[in-house]
């Protein structure tokens, strides 16, 4: 199955918290294609959106990890503005 077959599989399911949604559509393209579960790996998985959003507020999680990029780099954009700078 192709990427591009997968998502389209994906994509035609109704939304339902932690069955068709971003991570558990994620972890089932990791499992086709490595053989494994990412989230029984973390030994966790989510039933609703209350518990989602409590996984992402979680250090660590992927969605505090992208939120403290997106913070340094407007940092370094705000302080290096005089200069021309422009970070990716």
């Amino acid at each position: 199955m192709t990427v591009d077959e997968f998502l389209a599989a994906e994509l035609s399911r109704p939304f339902s918290w932690g069955k068709s949604d971003c991570a558990a559509m994620a972890d089932r393209w990791v499992q086709a294609v490595a053989g494994f579960s990412p989230m029984d790996l973390f030994g966790r998985r989510h039933r609703d959106e209350a518990e989602a959003l409590e996984w992402l507020r979680e250090p660590g999680s992927i969605a505090v990890s992208r939120d403290a990029r997106r913070r340094l780099q407007e940092n370094r954009r705000a302080k290096d503005w005089r200069r021309g700078a422009c970070l990716p």
